[in-house]
């Protein structure tokens, strides 16, 4: 006999709970949503995404990335993390339908704390963005993390300019 360790590979994937009856009961039209995760230390990873059918393509699953490097450099390592939820979600989704689902989500707008946010970081706003996507009233981010959100995007926007 073995015994192996099964790590939970999404820490926060219990949170889609929530919203399995609006998952069950979508008209396949278009969704969006907002994740903000934002701890007490200072570092903090948003995310903003849409959710539609693929309907090109052999109705694959894709993510298309239309964010500025500027706004999520490659280096900060949050694709891969940001892939495996989305993968995770569409399995989870397909689950609840009782069919295979093939979806096209693009990724419209993000940014993070240039020091402080890891990788990790954007895995928790993705499952927060997905919640929104489906249940406006679940994951609500308030006007004043919208304010600090807008004014680090422009403060790196100064820097990036600055160092040119």
């Amino acid at each position: 006999m073995t015994k192996d360790y099964l790590q939970n590979s999404i820490t926060e994937s219990h949170q889609l709970n929530i919203i399995n009856k609006q998952i069950e009961n979508w008209d396949y039209k278009e969704v969006n949503g907002k994740g903000l995760f934002k701890k007490y230390t200072g570092h903090y990873a948003y995310i903003e995404l849409s959710i539609t059918p693929s309907v090109e393509d052999f109705r694959r699953n894709w993510v298309i990335w239309n964010v500025k490097e500027k706004q999520l450099p490659v280096q900060l390592g949050h694709k891969p993390v940001v892939e495996k939820v989305l993968s995770f979600f569409i399995d989870y989704l397909s689950a609840i339908k009782g069919k295979r689902i093939q979806l096209t989500i693009e990724i419209k707008d993000g940014c993070y704390h240039p020091v402080d946010t890891k990788a990790r970081d954007f895995e928790t706003a993705t499952i927060y963005a997905l919640i929104n996507a489906f249940d406006k009233k679940a994951r609500v981010i308030g006007l004043d993390d919208f304010e600090f959100i807008e004014k680090l995007k422009l403060d790196a926007i100064a820097k990036q300019s600055k160092n040119k």
